[in-house]
């Protein structure tokens, strides 16, 4: 009995020796998967602080209007393989797939905005004709740079053109007699566009004819320093030299009147006004009047 006993015993004890060894066998292969899950779990942090880092980093480029060669991390000398091998490598980290599987949250679509500016710098830099053109704009200053010149440009021009506007307001206002509307119309043009000699010149005429005759003295040296103004701009211009001349025949000064209508000519070979403005003090100097009796200058003194 004592033998059956023993043998049952160790038959049990086999038993029992044997059906542990499954569990202890699923126990050792689960302990050695812990590291395996450790280490891609340290990878996918990894992963995901390292993306995190590539949108904060490039998230600031574009916010400070950087180029495209710069948002993609390429010289602009970069060939169509760097350019394609630096596009994919953050393309992929970008994608909002790899965001979703790397738990990375982009509810303020910053991810999304920074992977459009990517696709947009790859499509430019990929494509040869739109990468020089976008070249020659980066070497300006790039793009907001030539932004700004282009919109100042079309700035200046409006203001041309406004000025043009009111320049012919005031020769409109001159023919109707209307010296001070004139006046006013003229400063505004120079105001809009002080780069034009005629404007300065028609300044400085009105200037002098739009006073009364007992101010005049008061405003001639400035209308003259406008004229002279014009003139230096524009010394092939006629314009300055004729109205310094019906300012110093109006003054009285028939001479130095006269040398500016002849300087007129000089650079305008036939100009009509300056041509009769010359004739006239010319016959008047020729032909002295008789005492007391006006002279032919006195009829054309006028403004």
């Amino acid at each position: 009995v004592a033998t059956a006993v023993s043998a049952a015993a160790l038959a049990r004890r086999a038993g029992s020796s044997t059906g542990s060894g499954v569990p202890q066998a699923m126990a050792a292969a689960s302990a050695a998967t812990v590291p395996v899950r450790l280490a891609k779990q340290r990878d996918a942090q990894a992963a995901a602080a390292a993306t995190r880092e590539l949108i904060r980093e490039r998230s600031e480029l574009v916010e400070a209007d950087a180029d495209h060669f710069t948002l993609l991390g390429v010289s602009q000398g970069a060939s169509a393989d760097e350019v394609n091998t630096a596009y994919f490598a953050i393309a992929l980290k970008l994608h909002p797939d790899r965001l979703i599987k790397l738990d990375i949250d982009d509810s303020d679509k910053r991810a999304h905005k920074l992977f459009a500016r990517i696709n947009t710098a790859y499509a430019v830099l990929s494509d040869s004709k739109r990468r020089a053109e976008y070249t020659d704009i980066v070497r300006q200053g790039g793009e907001k740079v030539v932004r700004e010149k282009q919109a100042a440009a079309e700035a200046k021009a409006m203001q041309i053109l406004e000025a043009e506007e009111h320049f012919r307001i005031g020769e409109m206002a001159l023919r109707r007699d209307q010296a001070a509307t004139a006046l006013t119309a003229f400063a505004r043009a120079v105001e809009l566009n002080p780069d034009e000699a005629d404007h300065h010149a028609m300044l400085g005429w009105a200037t002098y004819i739009a006073a009364p005759s007992d101010q005049r003295p008061r405003v001639v040296a400035g209308a003259r320093a406008s004229l002279q103004r014009a003139k230096q701009m524009a010394p092939k211009s006629p314009l300055s030299s004729l109205y310094l001349g019906r300012i110093a025949r109006l003054e009285g000064n028939d001479t130095e009147a006269l040398a500016h209508f002849h300087e007129a000519l000089r650079v305008s070979p036939g100009h009509s006004e300056a041509t009769s403005e010359a004739r006239i003090l010319e016959a008047r100097q020729q032909k002295p009047a008789a005492p007391g009796k006006p002279g032919l200058f006195d009829k054309f003194k006028k403004p």
